[in-house]
């Protein structure tokens, strides 16, 4: 029998201020990267320029930190898809 290889990244996760997830998907997303077996580290959007990103890291936050962690990479900016008007100012559009 083989066991199985595990590729083990930097992923981080965004908290708020009082050091707390920001939300249910955030626990959720720390609790499965940690089950995978990656290192997973909490941090604050203030701290996002001091990490240390490529291509291979994972960053999970909500959708302005996202896509601040792809410019800090240099990496091409998705397209917004489908927000309504109601709530672009809240997606960073």
């Amino acid at each position: 029998m083989f066991g199985r290889i595990v590729i083990s990244r930097d992923v981080y996760v965004q908290a708020d201020d009082d050091c707390e997830l920001l939300n249910i998907n955030c626990y959720a997303a720390q609790d499965g990267f940690q089950q995978l077996g990656h290192f997973v580290q909490q941090f604050h959007l203030r701290d996002l320029s001091k990490l240390p990103l490529d291509s291979s890291t994972i960053v999970y936050g909500n959708v302005g930190t996202i896509r601040a962690a792809l410019r800090q990479i240099g990496a091409p900016q998705p397209a917004y898809i489908n927000v309504p008007d109601e709530l672009a100012l809240l997606s960073g559009a």
